[in-house]
């Protein structure tokens, strides 16, 4: 389940503010490799996000600033058999900030550049297979929002990410991208389509991270 809100507060014509926040509980799947082979069911955690931007698009530039925090709480993984363990050691804190410029070149389309860095604090200084998990890094990405037809609405970019992780573990340098279109293909359904990479954090022993690649496909109605 989750609950959140958010609000947009109108300071100029061309100058607003946007805020979200919101409170998730959710569970990993048993399939997840940070979930135990002896784990007798999902393992449960707690996310809470909250942002804020500010976005001023006087003409066809377009400049937005703004930050997040992300925090995930874990609660132990029940075993087969009995007992409990305790995953103290993957909750995190990740503090992120970015920028992003745009310039609608055309009618129905915008390119944009955008920058962002992230901060990722764990509770714990060392977890369980003896590693400090704390990073930081960032990411360059361009890319462009697209009006296809009066129907289709879209967006896709490409960038470049850059996470930096404390001895031994290795840093990670690596592109991502992303891409989500929306299809209104009637006045009652909508079809979703939408890709991305991400570099998350992981508990697995000798690994820095884990390269999180994900398709996903949905209609509204």
């Amino acid at each position: 389940w989750n609950i959140g809100g958010s609000a947009r507060v109108v300071v100029t014509h061309d100058t607003d503010i946007r805020a979200n926040t919101y409170y998730d509980a959710l569970h990993e799947p048993l399939s997840s490799p940070e979930s135990p082979g002896s784990a007798a069911k999902p393992t449960e955690f707690n996310l809470y996000h909250a942002d804020l931007a500010v976005d001023h698009k006087p003409d066809r530039f377009g400049i937005s600033m703004g930050g997040s925090t992300d925090n995930y709480t874990y609660d132990p993984t029940s075993l087969v058999g009995g007992g409990v363990l305790s995953n103290r050691d993957r909750d995190e804190d990740i503090y992120t900030v970015y920028g992003r410029v745009s310039y609608d070149f055309s009618p129905g389309y915008a390119g944009f550049l955008g920058a962002s860095y992230d901060d990722r604090n764990f509770a714990l200084p060392i977890d369980r297979n003896g590693f400090d998990r704390d990073s930081s890094g960032y990411q360059v990405n361009a890319g462009t929002d697209m009006l296809l037809t009066h129907l289709i609405r879209g967006q896709l970019f490409v960038g470049y990410q850059v996470e930096n992780y404390e001895a031994p573990l290795k840093n990670v340098n690596t592109f991502n991208y992303g891409v989500d279109f929306n299809w209104y293909a009637t006045k009652l359904m909508t079809v979703h389509v939408s890709a991305t990479r991400a570099i998350d954090d992981t508990s697995l022993p000798g690994a820095s991270a884990s390269n999180d690649q994900t398709v996903v496909a949905g209609v509204d109605y």
